[in-house]
């Protein structure tokens, strides 16, 4: 048996590489934005923005994909952002020093994608 010519081992083995990087799944990381603005539709820095599910938030494999509650406070444009690993129904609670009553809303996730979601305190 004649051994292989250097150049089909090479494309031999671009194309083994070529198949198994083709195999890597799509990035299906989903993002939160969440907009806390006041009536006036002025943002509201400072706000508390909790994240909750009632659903369990697992991979498909028993392991826990998102720790939950997560939590953060707004920056000067009203902002807070959060990502996710895999699909969710989110519970979203808004507070503020400045007003009492929680503000609370429900957000779909689907895989991959951004939400933008704004939320007004009264």
């Amino acid at each position: 048996m004649k051994p292989l010519p250097k150049i089909n081992l090479v494309l031999i083995i671009a194309l083994l590489f070529t198949g198994l990087s083709s195999c890597k799944k799509e990035d299906q990381t989903s993002t939160l934005v969440v907009k806390v603005v006041r009536a006036s539709g002025s943002p509201l820095s400072g706000a508390r923005v909790k994240i909750t599910s009632k659903q369990a938030q697992t991979s498909g494999k028993g392991e826990m994909a998102d720790y939950l509650p997560k939590t953060a406070l707004t920056d000067g444009a009203g902002l807070s952002t959060f990502t996710f690993k895999y699909p969710a129904i989110l519970d979203v609670e808004v507070t503020h020093v400045s007003f009492p009553v929680p503000t609370e809303d429900l957000i779909k996730l689907e895989p991959g994608e951004t939400v933008q979601k704004v939320i007004t305190v009264q």
